[in-house]
């Protein structure tokens, strides 16, 4: 198995490699894949961070006495999201 971040950084190199055992390889498929995930692994740790900062406000509000009104429910939602 060929490690990803290899393919990342050597494209050309790893392809051509490979293209002497089978000509029709193409990596262009696996980087594209990589690439959005790597973008909605991005999205989720802004999503999970949105959600931890909601939730800090939302104890702030609870400790002073006052309900999280819609910071809980948007809190939720992301939770779904996630």
């Amino acid at each position: 198995m060929i490690d990803i971040r290899l393919i990342r950084k050597n494209r050309q190199e790893v392809e051509t490699k490979l293209k002497t055992k089978d000509s029709s390889i193409d990596l262009s498929l696996i980087v594209k894949l990589d690439e959005q995930i790597r973008e909605i692994k991005t999205k989720v740790e802004q999503l999970k961070s949105h959600r931890n900062d909601q939730s800090t406000l939302i104890g702030t509000l609870k400790k002073g006495g006052q309900k999280g009104g819609k910071g809980e429910e948007r809190g939720s939602g992301l939770a779904f999201l996630i």
